[in-house]
C-alpha cells in the first residue's frame, strides 16, 4: 500500500472510521432535527443517512490507495461536505417542501456551505503536506454528487428544464463512456 506499514494502515483506517462516524452522527442528528423542526418526512432522513453510509463504504474501499498514515484534516473537511451533500440528496425525496421560501433558503444555505468548504479542503491538504490523488478524487466525487443533487433539485423545483440534469450527470456519463472508449481511461491532465 504505497509504502505504508500494516500498523500505519490500521491507524489510517481507525482515523477514517472515527471521522466517518462523527460526520455520520451529524448527518443523522441534523436530518432527525429537520424532520421534527420542519415537518420533513422520514424519507428525507432515511435517504440522507443511507446515502452517507454508501458514500462511506466507497471511501473505505478506496482507502488502500491513500499514502498517508492518518485520514487528515483535509479529508475531514471533505467528509463534512459529503454529509452536507447527503442531506441535500435527502431533499430530493421532499422536493415539494422546498417550494416554500424558508425551506428553499435553508437548502441554499446548505449548498453555499458545501461550496465554501470545497475551497478549503484542497488548501488544507497542500498546507499540511497531505495532498494526494486519493484526496483529489474524493473531493471530485463529492463535487460531482453535489452538482447532480442540485441539478435534479433545480428540475424538481421547476427552476430549469430537464436539460439541467445533464449538467449533474456529466461526471457519471464520462465514467460510463470509459467502458466504450478506452482513451477515456487514461490519467487526465490537471
Amino acid at each position: 500500500i504505497h509504502g505504508i506499514r500494516p500498523d500505519e494502515f490500521s491507524r489510517l483506517t481507525r482515523s477514517c472510521l472515527v471521522t466517518l462516524m462523527l460526520v455520520g452522527c451529524m448527518v443523522a442528528g441534523v436530518s432527525v432535527w429537520l424532520v421534527y423542526a420542519t415537518g420533513l418526512g422520514w424519507s428525507f432522513c432515511g435517504f440522507s443517512v443511507a446515502a452517507y453510509l454508501v458514500s462511506g463504504m466507497f471511501l473505505l474501499a478506496g482507502l488502500k490507495t491513500y499514502p498517508h498514515p492518518r485520514f487528515g484534516a483535509a479529508n475531514t473537511v471533505t467528509a463534512i461536505r459529503t454529509g452536507i451533500t447527503c442531506l441535500i440528496a435527502g431533499a430530493l425525496f421532499e422536493a415539494e417542501r422546498f417550494m416554500d421560501p424558508e425551506m428553499a433558503w435553508g437548502l441554499v444555505a446548505a449548498a453555499a456551505l458545501a461550496l465554501c468548504l470545497d475551497g478549503i479542503d484542497g488548501r488544507v491538504a497542500r498546507h499540511s503536506g497531505t495532498n494526494s490523488d486519493f484526496g483529489a478524487r474524493y473531493d471530485m466525487e463529492v463535487d460531482a454528487a453535489l452538482i447532480l443533487c442540485l441539478s435534479v433539485l433545480a428540475f424538481l423545483l421547476e427552476k430549469a428544464g430537464w436539460w439541467v440534469m445533464l449538467i449533474g450527470a456529466m461526471r457519471y456519463l464520462f465514467v460510463a463512456g470509459q467502458y466504450f472508449d478506452t482513451r477515456l481511461r487514461g490519467k487526465l491532465a490537471p
